[in-house]
């Protein structure tokens, strides 16, 4: 028969400790306590004296527990509302049993009630929640402290005295001790406030009764003497006020005596005690309680002639049976325990692969199996690591060799590559979307490619299959499901999207290896197509701007050496000049143009990295987005909640796209210091940061709806869930503004590289001096202000991108004559002859008088060598006067030239002239 660890070792105690005790204490008390007589007051004064050391220890043991419990950080479950896990809330009991009954409350910030666990032991739930109950209402006693410690994070301890119900509806004045200590983050900011209260009680005297040898007795003042004190007599029920040291008539008599107080002796329970009293006071200094020592001297006066000897004889043969059990003891239960200790201490430098071999079927034996069991979740824990940190290696691998490629077939190969080396797939295919919307096969890697791409399911090739599927489709066994294709292991066909639209499918295949691919393999894939979609665009789009380059260098090239003929045929007749002008004007053109596209690159580069930035945000905030709202559609139990903020959320995305209106500083940050009362008042977490997000997104009525109309304990999750919409819908329209800014200039530079406009066309004029200011813009931003007012002018019957280089060669003369600082002024109107005029002044150094009426010759120019080469006014005259009819005129000082273009509204083509001379 095996017998438990708490059986022999009552067995030992009762062999070394409990029999010779009977037996010294029936023979040598009577010797010992004659001895003692002469001591008993002194020693009576002792005892209390340690008894009252004793109560300041567990006073100080409260108050470390405090300290301790303030840095768990599983105690924020109870701050945040919710229950301790049971892992977390027995590991907590195990730690502070020796503080005995009592509880734990956590408080907010502001000093309010967040939860609270129980020490101790409570039968009945009903009984359990009525105590909780007393100890939620005893924190009205401690407001004083509560406040001090959330509002100067000041600890502090404290002996009180409150009336309980006990959970059995009869009110009973008892002692506590209770100790305060503020929650504070690694910032030092505070969270809330841990307070610990622990009860003085029968257990409290019995434990320091035990120690001290002397029956204790404690009694609140404020009680009710008949049944409100706490003592160590084990049939307190026969105990009579009237003989008991808490009498309140000798109260009375000992309190008006000297601070050192005097022991005395009285009658208790038939026996003749000893007894010490002393006072315990609260913070204020007022006594709420009676400490009581009483030390049994009846038992004392028995045996005096012999208790000393038998006590020397009984103590030797004590001494002897204790060796001999001690012995035994090492030899039973040290052994084993220092193996456990040694194994312990394996485990702590990292060897998991350690299995003890003890069969017993005590104590020790339930630990030894208990240690085996956390050393193999240990090493379960050890290997689920290995894999996490495999798979987000994996995924950052992948993601890094795709990021470095430039071209789409690149990407392709690179990403296909990379994803195969990750899950071991033996043959790879990739079909692509064209710009038609036929997916075809743009790579393949493998030498079983042909035959599988002849897979077909339900009359559809598998790619075809996965992308009207919308997901991915997987194959276990195409043995088994395809045999006539003789191939043998698994396959899956991952499509892959973008904004909701599939652009390319990717295929997998892998023979039949030992192990089948798992969630992790298909967790990788997930991850890495999502992201795949993004490079494959990014790459497309990045082939169309380099093939648009290639076409504008091209171009530049063919105009370059159309100039240089022209130049030649220019210096072999004069009489040609009439004929070469519109060819130099356009060649001159396109010059410009390419000095231009440096501008234009960078003025394309800003949206693109904008659309970038904010699509690797999107890509992150949509998934958060998904997660909350898979989290709040599984933990919510009001549909009502959930539909009210989704409607909420459409009338904020119908409203996002106007523009705000203009907000001062202290606009916003009165109303973020609203809203953050309103978040403060439902007790939101983070409630600083929200407000502050919530106010830059505009969004402040609609949290403060939601809250008053659904504001709870999961305020927290929904408004994280508003957060991130508002964020998507934020990047959404980043996007959308940079997409437009794209395609302004990419209007603005096709309408510019026109090369000749054969019949004139209506025209917005105002339309031409914007493409103008576009082209222009990376020249115009920093320093330069250009002021516009423009008149109410008629659409105009003209050349318009032919007039588009006038205003772009005028408004480039003016940024330079002002040295990239200054203003440009362009005004339009309409003169009394019905024509139209448009003025373009800047506020430059002027050009001198002597050379005012010869800056429309050709080849003239006041720039320096390399600067100019003296054609653009000629240019800009020649397309005014001879191709419009109309007239260009300057008038210049310092700080201010003016250039005054003056059209008709209607300009006639050269065949309608033809036809009516």
């Amino acid at each position: 028969m095996r017998f438990r660890l708490r059986h022999k070792l009552v067995l030992w105690m009762a062999i070394v400790a409990i029999l010779p005790a009977i037996t010294a204490s029936v023979v040598g008390i009577s010797m010992i306590l004659n001895r003692l007589r002469d001591n008993l007051h002194k020693e009576t004064r002792k005892n209390l004296d340690i008894g009252v050391n004793l109560v300041v220890a567990q006073i100080d043991a409260v108050k470390k527990a405090s300290e301790i419990l303030a840095k768990k950080d599983y105690l924020m479950d109870l701050l945040n509302g919710s229950d301790l896990s049971f892992q977390n809330e027995t590991q907590l009991k195990k730690e502070f049993a020796n503080l005995g009954y009592g509880t734990i409350q956590v408080l907010s910030k502001k000093g309010h009630l967040r939860g609270s666990l129980y020490l101790g032991n409570v039968d009945e739930i009903t009984t359990l929640r009525e105590i909780e109950k007393d100890y939620e209402e005893s924190l009205k006693i401690s407001s004083k402290a509560i406040k001090a410690v959330v509002n100067d994070y000041a600890a502090s301890i404290e002996l009180i005295s409150w009336k309980i119900r006990q959970g059995n509806g009869v009110g009973k004045t008892k002692i506590f001790i209770r100790a305060l200590s503020p929650i504070l983050n690694d910032d030092y900011d505070l969270k809330g406030a841990v307070v610990v209260t622990t009860v003085i009680d029968e257990l409290f005297c019995r434990n320091i009764s035990t120690i001290l040898g002397s029956e204790i007795i404690i009694y609140p003042l404020k009680g009710d003497p008949a049944r409100d004190f706490v003592t160590s007599f084990r049939n307190k029920d026969n105990l009579s006020m009237n003989e008991s040291p808490v009498n309140p008539e000798i109260i009375k008599e000992k309190s008006s005596e000297t601070a050192s107080m005097k022991v005395f002796e009285t009658n208790i329970l038939n026996s003749r005690y000893s007894v010490a009293l002393n006072f315990f006071s609260n913070s204020h200094g007022e006594p709420i309680a009676v400490f009581a020592v009483a030390l049994n001297i009846a038992a004392i006066q028995k045996g005096q002639d012999d208790a000393v000897l038998t006590i020397i004889l009984v103590s030797l043969l004590a001494l002897i049976l204790v060796s001999i059990m001690a012995y035994v003891l090492a030899r039973t239960i040290a052994r084993p325990l220092n193996t456990l200790v040694t194994r312990v201490q394996d485990v702590a430098r990292g060897e998991l692969d350690i299995v003890l071999e003890i069969d017993r079927g005590d104590e020790i034996g339930e630990l030894s199996t208990s240690f085996n069991n956390m050393t193999k979740e240990l090493r379960n824990l050890r290997d689920k690591q290995s894999l996490q940190m495999s798979e987000m290696q994996t995924l950052n691998e992948i993601s890094n060799a795709i990021s470095i490629q430039v071209g789409l077939q690149n990407v392709v190969s690179e990403a296909v590559g990379s994803i195969s080396l990750a899950i071991h797939s033996s043959d790879n295919l990739f079909y692509l979307k064209d710009d038609e919307g036929v997916f075809q096969s743009a790579y393949c890697d493998g030498t079983l490619c042909e035959k599988i791409n002849e897979l077909e399911i339900n009359g559809m090739k598998l790619y075809e299959f996965a992308v009207q599927k919308g997901e991915p489709e997987y194959i276990a066994d195409l043995r088994e499901s395809f045999p006539e294709l003789e191939l043998d292991g698994e396959i899956i066909a991952f499509p892959i999207n973008f904004k909701m639209e599939h652009i390319a499918c990717a295929i997998f295949y892998r023979n039949s290896p030992p192990l089948k691919w798992n969630k992790i393999h298909f967790r990788v894939l997930g991850n890495v197509c999502d992201q795949v979609g993004i490079y494959i665009v990014n790459a497309q789009m990045y082939e169309k701007i380099s093939s648009f380059n290639e076409d504008l260098e091209r171009m530049v090239e063919e105009r370059t050496t159309a100039l240089k003929e022209a130049n030649d045929r220019l210096a072999n007749t004069l009489d040609e000049l009439t004929n070469t002008q519109y060819k130099v004007r356009i060649n001159d053109r396109l010059a410009g143009l390419g000095s231009l596209m440096a501008g234009v690159a960078h003025e394309i580069n800003s949206p693109i990295g904008a659309i970038e930035a904010a699509t690797e945000n999107l890509g992150k905030q949509v998934k958060v987005f998904i997660d909350n709202l898979i989290l709040i559609s599984e933990s919510s139990k009001e549909t009502s909640k959930l539909t009210y903020i989704l409607t909420l959320m459409e009338n904020l995305f119908a409203d996002f796209a106007s523009s705000p209106v203009s907000e001062t500083r202290e606009y916003i940050k009165a109303r973020t210091g609203e809203l953050n009362q309103v978040l403060d008042n439902f007790a939101v977490q983070n409630s600083r940061q929200l407000a502050r997000r919530f106010t830059e997104l505009h969004a402040n009525d609609q949290v403060k709806n939601f809250l008053i109309h659904h504001g709870g304990d999961d305020s927290d999750l929904y408004l994280g869930f508003m957060q991130e919409f508002l964020l998507i819908v934020k990047n959404i329209s980043s996007m959308s503004k940079a997409t437009r800014s794209i395609m302004t200039v990419v209007k603005a530079l096709r309408a510019y590289s026109h090369v000749k406009q054969d019949i004139p066309e209506w025209t917005n004029i105002h339309d031409g001096i914007e493409t103008s200011l576009v082209i222009l813009a990376n020249k115009l931003k920093h320093n330069i202000t250009v002021v516009k007012e423009y008149g109410d002018i008629p659409p105009a019957r003209v050349y318009g991108d032919e007039l588009s280089q006038v205003w772009t060669n005028l408004i480039m003369n003016a940024a330079q004559a002002i040295d990239g600082k200054g203003i440009i002024k362009i005004t339009t109107s309409v003169s009394e002859d019905d024509k139209i005029i448009v003025t373009i002044t800047d506020s430059g150094r002027g050009i001198p008088p002597d050379v005012l009426n010869k800056i429309f010759e050709p080849f003239f120019t006041t720039k320096k060598t390399g600067e100019g080469s003296g054609l653009g006014l000629g240019i800009v005259q020649t397309i005014v006067s001879k191709r419009h009819g109309g007239e260009i005129d300057v008038t210049s000082k310092p700080g201010e030239t003016s250039f005054i273009v003056s059209l008709p509204v209607i300009v006639e083509n050269d065949s309608e002239s033809s036809g009516e001379s």
